[in-house]
Order: structure tokens, then C-alpha cells, then sequence
């Protein structure tokens, strides 16, 4: 039994396949102090049979302790790219390809015989860890034996990167992550995963956030809805609102404790011509109901006359947070 192991850049991608197609082996790197350094190691199983070999993966280097190893996943893709689509893909064939990362439990490793896989090194060290070359090895090991290890080479630099300046948003769904994780909308457990998710995006240079002040009507077919993420609670008696802004306070505290230094409002109309209002759910003579939807013209003069009350209501709320 025998484990074939190369390090290659993050920038790769190892697919499910007997040949790998990864362009440039790569032995050691550099990075800010303040920087996260990511690299891959790349394996494939030559077992005579033993079709699912379970090792564990250890790391021996100074920078242990910041370190952290998750394996690539693979998901499926049946419609990757439009016949017409130019040259620029790895793959235009349907099939697995390489994208989520996961967590290895126990640090422990299923081999595959035969096929391609890879493991997704992290690093971020403290800024109290000394400038230099650190050598990173990694090891496979069964119970019996090491079956292959190989080093790495990250190099901290005795520089820090400056302050971003770039604004930088990605639309951020807070509805996919309770529908994915089967949580209730701004329970406890959605408020800590989505603490995570938004972490991890300013960790990797996203300083502004999708903020549901009311459930973003995007990536919605029309006539469709998606599952109600709105911060700010309305109440309605006739013709008048009142807003109760305690969850966008939360949000932002949240968001700025993670990192966030901008907010991006959602917008106020549907995609696909802004022809509809957004979904806004309110209270009414005590029942909650959705108050304007796709029935609503996005300029009629109740959502209007709507829109200017909310907006006006909480310039005081940013104020004061």
C-alpha cells in the first residue's frame, strides 16, 4: 500500500480523477503577519485492494497551534457551463467538482483507492509569532504505520498589509443558513451560525454585509418567496406604522464585533424590471401578515408613502448604536 502525496497552491482544484490535472507543484510560500496562508495537499491511495483506508493526519511544525485542516469536498454540478460558454473552464462536463470544506473528525481521513483527493491547510498565526521560515510537515498514518508525510515551507514576512480600502460586500443569504442548518429565523442558533459565516468572510477581506432590514427580494423567481429574515418588526394601525428596531440593533453589533465596518440595505424592489415591492411581513389588529409583495407596483403610493416612514424612523436608531 502505497500514498501518493503532492503540496500545490490553494488557487487548484483536485477533482475526482485517476490523473491529476493540477498545473504547478508548490513547495513553500509567504505571508503577512497579519495575513492567512492557504495551501492544498493533494493525495491518492495505491492499495492493492483496500478500497477505504482510514489514517490520521498530524502536522509537526513550530506553527501547530495555528494551523487548521479540513478536507475538500465534492459537489454535484449537472449544468456547469452553456454549450456556447468560451474556453475559460476547468471542467464543462457534468460531474463532482472540489468546493465545500469540511472538518475532519479526530483529524481522521478515509483513503479512496485510485483517485485524487485534497486537504485544505490554513494557516494563521498570531502577530506575536516571530518573522521566518517554519517548516510544516504533515503526516498519514495508519495504526500500523506512517504510510507518507511531506513538508511545506511558509515563510512570515516582518511586515503587516495595510488597512483594507477596498468596500468589499458578497450578498450574504441569512434565510439559506437557516433553511440548510433547519433552524428557527433569529433563534439563538441562527444568530451563532450566522456569527460564523460573517467571521469568516471578514477574515478573508468582506467588510460590508447584505442586512435584511426586510427579506431581500433577489435570486427570487417571480411570483416566489423566500423564507422571511426581517429586522425590523411593523406594526400597522390604518394608515400608520411603528417600528421596532431591536433585532437591526443586534445585527449590527454582531456584524461590527465580526469586523463589518458597512452596511448594504437591501433593496427596496424586485429584480427583473423592480416592477413589485419587496415581501414586508407586519402586524395588523394583532395578526402577522405579509403587508406588500409581489401584488404591490413598486411605486404605488402606499408602499411609497411606506417606505418614506421606515427610512425616516431610524436615523436616530444609527445614531445611537
Amino acid at each position: 500500500m502505497f500514498l501518493e502525496i503532492i503540496t500545490l497552491s490553494s488557487l487548484e482544484k483536485v477533482f475526482l480523477e485517476k490523473n491529476l490535472s493540477a498545473s504547478e507543484v508548490l513547495k513553500s510560500g509567504s505571508m503577512f503577519k497579519n495575513e492567512i496562508y492557504s495551501f492544498q495537499v493533494a493525495y491518492k491511495l495505491h492499495s492493492n485492494g483496500h478500497r477505504r483506508v482510514p489514517c490520521k493526519v498530524e502536522i509537526e511544525s513550530e506553527l501547530t497551534d495555528f494551523i487548521q485542516v479540513n478536507t475538500v469536498g465534492l459537489v454535484p454540478s449537472e449544468f456547469p457551463c452553456h454549450p456556447d460558454a468560451d474556453e475559460n473552464y476547468l471542467r464543462k462536463e457534468p460531474g463532482l467538482f472540489p468546493d465545500p470544506l469540511y472538518e475532519l473528525q479526530d483529524q481522521t481521513l478515509y483513503l479512496v483507492e485510485e483517485y485524487w483527493r485534497s486537504l485544505w491547510i490554513r494557516v494563521k498565526p498570531s502577530e506575536e509569532v516571530l518573522p521566518g521560515t517554519y517548516p510544516i510537515k504533515i503526516l498519514f498514518k495508519t495504526e500500523e504505520e506512517i504510510l507518507n508525510s511531506i513538508v511545506f515551507e511558509v515563510t512570515i514576512l516582518n511586515a503587516k498589509l495595510p488597512k483594507q480600502k477596498l468596500i468589499h460586500t458578497e450578498w450574504f443569504h441569512s434565510d439559506c443558513i437557516a433553511d440548510y442548518y433547519k433552524v428557527k429565523v433569529f433563534s439563538e442558533e441562527h444568530w451563532n451560525l450566522m456569527k460564523k459565516f460573517i467571521k469568516m468572510a471578514t477574515e478573508y477581506g468582506i467588510n460590508m454585509i447584505l442586512t435584511p432590514v426586510f427579506t431581500p427580494p433577489l435570486d427570487t423567481a417571480i411570483g416566489g418567496e423566500r423564507t422571511t429574515v426581517q429586522l425590523v418588526k411593523v406594526i400597522k394601525d390604518k394608515d400608520k406604522y411603528t417600528f421596532d428596531f431591536s433585532l437591526l440593533e443586534r445585527w449590527i453589533q454582531m456584524c461590527q464585533r465580526c469586523g463589518v465596518e458597512y452596511f448594504e440595505i437591501a433593496h427596496l424592489f424586485t429584480q427583473w424590471g423592480a416592477k413589485h415591492a419587496p415581501k414586508i411581513m407586519g402586524y395588523e389588529q394583532g395578526t402577522y401578515k405579509q403587508l406588500f409583495g409581489w401584488e404591490t407596483d413598486a411605486t404605488g403610493r402606499g408602499i411609497s408613502r411606506f417606505f418614506t416612514t421606515v427610512f425616516h424612523a431610524p436615523i436616530a436608531c444609527y445614531r445611537e448604536i
